[in-house]
């Protein structure tokens, strides 16, 4: 009966992550690479981890957790900065990202062991923004990248990928009580939204494109951030699911200010 109750678990959080996932590669497509990079660093895969979390744990261990995906924010900053360097440095999708994925290991599980505070953990995430700032990769600055791309794959392999996506969140949520809260939200601080993107991106539509889209997630990850400290801060104070509605609120605003803002100053 465990068994199945785990299965049947891990079925439903993996279809309505890959739905999710999905969603956004194909509004993705739709709106270009700035806006694309927006959409791939919502919380898609946190906000529904730590929405199943919320559902079976303490408000001291979602925080807990929360803490650890925002500190782990740096390697993500990481993760993308690599990423574009290496793109069209090594041949193929899978050097890129393995190049990228050591620099987010190399990062991400030394700040585990400084059993960070919420105020040191914010200084190294703004310090994360600042140096993947100052080594992006300047051919994909805004006006240099690359605006649309035509897909070159069928639905069916976008479904896939997304369940794949889908499934590594699940499992790593249906496995949160035996990781603990510091590894749950270090497994979910993985850029699996971005691995996810960037290899749908890469196939249907172009290194280059996958490229641009992954080194405009910079200002995007201002959502993603916002997502993990409030889940830091808001479980003790006012309950598991209130805080995570309150996060993903938080998240959602500020996600509306990047797209919208720039849109009225143009305009003006």
């Amino acid at each position: 009966m465990e068994f199945f109750d785990f299965f049947s678990g891990f079925v439903l959080k993996t279809l309505f992550t890959g739905g999710i996932l999905l969603a956004a590669s194909l509004a993705a497509e739709r709106a270009g690479v700035l806006i694309a990079a927006i959409i791939v660093t919502l919380p898609l895969n946190a906000g529904p981890g730590f929405l199943f979390v919320a559902l079976d744990t303490s408000p001291e261990f979602l925080a807990r957790g929360g803490l650890a995906s925002f500190s782990a924010t740096f390697a993500v900053h990481t993760f993308t900065t690599v990423y574009a360097w290496a793109s069209g440095r090594l041949k193929g999708f899978w050097l890129v990202w393995a190049a990228a994925v050591a620099a987010w290991l190399l990062i991400s599980i030394p700040l585990l062991q400084f059993n960070l505070t919420l105020t040191s953990a914010t200084i190294v995430v703004a310090c994360g923004f600042g140096l993947s700032h100052l080594l992006r990769d300047r051919r994909f600055d805004q006006g240099s990248a690359p605006t649309h791309a035509a897909r070159q794959v069928s639905i069916r392999f976008l479904i896939v990928r997304a369940l794949i996506g889908g499934s590594i969140v699940a499992l790593t949520a249906s496995a949160a009580k035996f990781l603990g809260p510091d590894l749950t939200g270090l497994g979910f601080a993985f850029p699996v939204m971005l691995t996810a993107s960037a290899w749908m991106l890469y196939t249907a539509y172009g290194p280059t494109f996958s490229a641009a889209t992954i080194s405009n997630t910079r200002k995007g990850l201002v959502s993603y951030v916002s997502f993990c400290f409030s889940i830091a801060v808001l479980p003790p104070l006012m309950g598991n699911l209130p805080a995570w509605f309150a996060a993903v609120g938080i998240s959602v605003a500020i996600t509306l200010l990047l797209v919208y803002v720039p849109r009225l100053t143009r305009s003006s």
